[in-house]
């Protein structure tokens, strides 16, 4: 999120490095409008964004001190920064596989990408240069001149990435929004209800970012969404069913949370981050297409 927390959905904070990662491929499927291939290239965009927020939220213990030392203008003796190498070839291959049918996505791909061809051999030499104590020949006079450089397309960056990050979020939200249309037009009732959880859950996530928590507009949200999760009872084989069972634990455990950290009980943001995240990754591994079999 955007104070002190990210991606499903949604929120991202580079600032603090904490995201919600969950924008889900395997529920971004063919839509009205946007073929198959479309829809794959696009799939190609949110996994590398959610490896992205995942990987820097894995490692924001190290990477927030690093970032707040040097915008303090401390004296660093090691470096601690996000994989943006992965992060450039990832996206590389992305806007080779075609562009997507979303203008915005798109252009934020490129803007990052134009940034990255600065910030990936700039990050090369600061982390060469920590790593073999150059700063201690030298009184870091190299290493100041390096930290200004990065601060100032950190900065360009973060913007950057942000458009990038809710551009594939609100391309992800279009589709699922038609799917769950088509769904409902088909009388598949449990493939758009988990489909719908997708939606809701997002939604919650959106107003733990406010900067004022409106916990009875969050409540109502998760009200609504343990309704979904009460009503998401499928047919099909004993393998969906196990993996809908362990989703639905999962949900239990997002909500269970959500409400203790609306509450005040609980303001482990990160927590509710990891369980949020957990859950997303819980819904991928089941097909709503084999929900309604």
């Amino acid at each position: 999120m955007k104070k002190s927390v990210i991606a499903v959905v949604l929120m991202v904070t580079l600032g603090s490095s904490i995201f919600f990662v969950g924008c889900s491929s395997d529920l971004v499927k063919s839509t009205q409008g946007v073929s198959e291939k479309q829809v794959n290239i696009l799939n190609e965009y949110v996994e590398v964004v959610n490896w992205f927020n995942d990987r820097t939220l894995t490692f924001s213990y190290a990477i927030d001190p690093n970032l707040a030392d040097m915008k303090a203008g401390n004296l660093i003796d090691h470096i601690s920064l996000p994989e943006y190498f992965v992060l450039q070839k990832g996206l590389k291959q992305a806007v080779e596989a075609g562009e997507t049918s979303f203008k915005d996505v798109n252009k934020s791909a490129k803007e990052v990408l134009s940034i990255l061809d600065e910030m990936v051999p700039l990050t090369e030499k600061m982390k060469e240069y920590y790593d073999s104590k150059q700063f201690t020949t030298d009184n870091n006079a190299q290493g100041a001149i390096l930290v200004k450089q990065y601060l100032e397309l950190y900065a360009k960056f973060e913007v950057a990435y942000n458009k990038l990050d809710n551009a594939t979020q609100k391309a992800t939200y279009e589709i699922v929004v038609a799917k769950i249309k088509a769904a409902k037009d088909a009388g598949h009732v449990q493939e758009a209800t988990l489909r719908s959880m997708y939606l809701v859950s997002g939604e919650i996530t959106k107003l733990l970012e406010a900067e004022k928590i409106d916990a009875d507009a969050i409540n109502a949200k998760v009200q609504e969404l343990q309704q979904l999760n009460e009503f998401l009872n499928p047919k099909g084989d004993e393998q969906v069913i196990n993996e809908v069972k362990s989703f639905k634990e999962r949900v239990n455990r997002f909500i269970g949370q959500t409400r203790e950290y609306t509450s005040g009980n609980d303001t482990d943001m990160k927590r509710l981050i990891d369980t949020y995240n957990d859950m997303i990754e819980q819904m991928n591994a089941v097909d709503p297409m084999k929900l309604d079999k």
